[in-house]
């Protein structure tokens, strides 16, 4: 990864980002539930380019509210021309269902205001409170 890269990212999603995150995160879940039971029914179905341009409209908009890092670089987009099969759909979704709960593991936690068991987001308006004997 370059200097200026690296330079440019910033360490925490904004609270817009997060919002968004948060209002696409079940329909990305809805939509996995759904290409899986296509899956079962025809494993080498492929998709109709509706569901693709459906699927990678939300799948745009979550790779945006999640690009903090490089953690989105490897996210890819379903492929409109070859239209995929459902299992490589599957696939590709099980990727991005990866990435949003890694997205929630970096930046949700507790901090010293909520205490050891509550949590919240952790944003570029909100950062971490840290204990001030932590460097």
């Amino acid at each position: 990864m370059s200097e200026n890269r690296m330079a440019n990212e910033r360490s925490l999603p904004t609270e817009a980002e997060v919002e968004e995150y948060l209002k696409l995160t079940p329909l990305l879940h809805s939509a996995i539930k759904e290409v899986k039971e296509f899956s079962k029914k025809r494993p080498d179905g492929v998709m109709s380019s509706l569901k693709v341009r459906l699927l990678n409209r939300l799948l745009v908009q979550l790779k945006e509210a999640m690009d903090v890092g490089p953690a989105t670089q490897y996210l890819d987009l379903l492929d409109e021309e070859t239209l995929p099969d459902y299992s490589d759909a599957v696939l590709i979704l099980s990727q991005y269902d990866a990435a949003i709960h890694s997205f929630a593991r970096r930046f949700r936690g507790s901090d010293e205001r909520t205490g050891r068991y509550e949590k919240r987001w952790f944003t570029e308006e909100d950062p971490p409170e840290r204990d001030e004997g932590e460097d």
